[in-house]
């Protein structure tokens, strides 16, 4: 609002002189970084595949992790936005982290390593929950960065 002289009036405050958001603004990014919800939701608009691989791979590896962490790693084979290795690990992930976590309480384990390795067994489906998580988290890391960038190989390059 102006005043009756023209001039407008001065506000410490940025933004209070304005009566609502810019049009070439949206209201959530006004003052900072978005909002976490917004930013996934966004995303999940942009990639919806990836979105459903991401939520069957996290959330239902943490509910029943046998046959949905699969199906999830299966779902992310037909992404077009992650390469080979993330691929790779969405169906090796959480098998490989929770064989690794075994194996790495069983050699910590005092005594016979066996013994151990029997004990340690019996957190599997612990380990694979956990594994189905990290990996659905690392999908997503992956998915916010973008595609990797090729390197040129040595003899392409110039000198």
């Amino acid at each position: 609002m102006a005043s009756p002289d023209g001039t407008k009036p001065l506000s410490i405050v940025p933004g209070m002189a304005t009566s609502g958001p810019a049009d070439d603004e949206p209201a959530g990014r006004r003052f900072g970084p978005p909002v976490p919800l917004a930013e996934a939701w966004l995303l999940a608009r942009k990639n919806p595949l990836e979105a459903v691989a991401v939520l069957v791979l996290g959330i239902g590896g943490l509910l029943l992790p046998f046959p949905l962490w699969l199906i999830g790693g299966l779902i992310a084979v037909f992404s077009r936005r992650w390469g080979k290795r993330d691929k790779w690990l969405a169906l090796i992930g959480p098998p490989g982290f929770a064989v690794i976590c075994m194996l790495l309480l069983g050699i910590s384990g005092g005594g016979n390593f066996f013994h151990a390795l029997a004990a340690a067994s019996h957190q599997f489906g612990l380990l694979l929950r956990v594994g189905s998580l990290l990996s659905a988290g690392y999908l997503v890391w992956r998915l916010r960065r973008g595609p990797r960038r090729r390197k040129t190989p040595p003899w392409l390059r110039g000198r």
